[in-house]
């Protein structure tokens, strides 16, 4: 009983940490390969009949796959920035003085 409820506790501080932190986008490569491991230990912890850590290594894989996703969604927007403030500069550069 005890231990359901320090689990439960865990789970639920590790959960909120990770929804805290969403919109801090880590690097591709983290994001992918923490999810892989998540995913590996989400099975481990079903095999086990662990529920509390399957519960929250499958949380981990969603919010790290979430990220991984979110990465090429940030980076297409920075390539569009940089094309779109690229194009102004040459417009400005082109435009007569007066």
């Amino acid at each position: 009983m005890l231990a359901d409820f320090l689990g439960i506790v865990g789970m639920l501080l590790i959960s909120f940490a990770w929804v805290t932190t969403i919109k801090n986008i880590p690097p591709r490569s983290l994001s992918g390969i923490y999810s892989a491991g998540s995913f590996f230990l989400f099975l481990y912890a079903l095999f086990s009949r662990e529920v509390l850590f399957a519960m929250v290594n499958l949380f981990a894989v969603s919010v790290s796959l979430y990220q991984f996703l979110a990465s090429f969604k940030k980076e297409e927007y920075s390539q569009h920035k940089k094309e779109s403030s690229q194009e102004s500069a040459l417009e400005l550069k082109s435009s007569p003085h007066d």
